[in-house]
């Protein structure tokens, strides 16, 4: 069975700093996202619009900080879904995307995660 997260939020936001490929704290401009966790896109699209595969960064995170007047995503896995860990410059877009939950078998819900974003992008 197929399951959208309950508490999924839609919302882009961006980069506040720019981000190595070794960062893992990674701080938000706004906060937009669900604080109980998920998954986002870095750069899913260049400056025109246009969907580059190359560029794009697939990342989880399990919550949101908001420390020093900023927000910051906690416990960052990077590079993730296929994809891989890349510098991204401040300013950078960040989107949100529903995660899709299959009961009980992990690997189900990696490839039902995949088969959605090659839809959606």
């Amino acid at each position: 069975m197929k399951v959208l997260k309950n508490s999924f939020k839609f919302g882009t936001s961006y980069l506040l700093h720019s981000i190595s490929i070794t960062n893992t704290n990674i701080k938000l401009l706004n906060d937009v996202f669900d604080h109980s966790g998920g998954a986002l896109i870095i750069d899913p699209q260049d400056n025109y619009g246009n969907s580059i595969p190359a560029l794009r960064e697939f990342i989880t995170y399990s919550g949101i900080e908001f420390q020093n007047s900023k927000w910051t995503l906690q416990n960052v896995k990077r590079g993730v879904y296929g994809s891989f860990a890349q510098p991204h410059a401040t300013g950078a877009r960040i989107v949100a995307i529903p995660v899709v939950e299959e009961e009980n078998i992990q690997t189900e819900k990696e490839k039902t995660l995949e088969n959605y974003l090659k839809k959606i992008l």
